[in-house]
């Protein structure tokens, strides 16, 4: 992390913010401290890696979790549909057809599929929530788009 910019607060600053998001990151994976969380508790926190340095700049890795960003299925066509399907989420549940619709139409599935998803991916926001705070750290950096709920 630097400051783009030659003010000496500000590449203190980032100095600063870079050695807290470190120390936190680190204290979220088992491997560099040595906890035991189990692999369910950390499905939703992408794997800290540890930080490196590239000509004077360092920068902190992470393991790689998916080919996508939440914000890249936002800005794709139909980009919820693809994020379920990579969630494996289907139109229909396998035993358990009760979702309050008497009939489904494609509209109604479509609407299904996406209050499902919706579903889901709060509750691995919340998942990752809960694993957070067992660890002593608030997250405290949430945003929604409002825009494309």
């Amino acid at each position: 992390a630097r400051a783009a910019t030659p003010n000496e607060r500000a590449k203190q600053n980032a100095a600063s913010y870079l050695e807290i998001e470190a120390y936190v990151n680190s204290k979220l994976c088992p491997i560099h401290n040595n906890t035991h969380h189990t692999t369910q508790q950390l499905q939703h926190v992408a794997p800290y890696l540890g930080e490196c340095q590239v000509n004077g700049t360092t920068y902190l890795l992470w393991e790689e979790s998916g080919e996508y960003t939440l914000e890249d299925y936002i800005e794709m066509d139909d980009g919820w549909v693809q994020l379920a399907d990579d969630l494996g989420l289907s139109i229909v549940d396998e035993g358990n057809y009760d979702y309050g619709l008497a009939e489904t139409t494609t509209g109604n599935d479509r609407q299904r599929l996406h209050n499902r998803l919706a579903a889901e991916v709060l509750r691995q926001i919340l998942e990752g929530q809960a694993y957070i705070h067992s660890c002593g750290i608030v997250h405290r950096d949430i945003k929604v788009n409002t825009q494309h709920i």
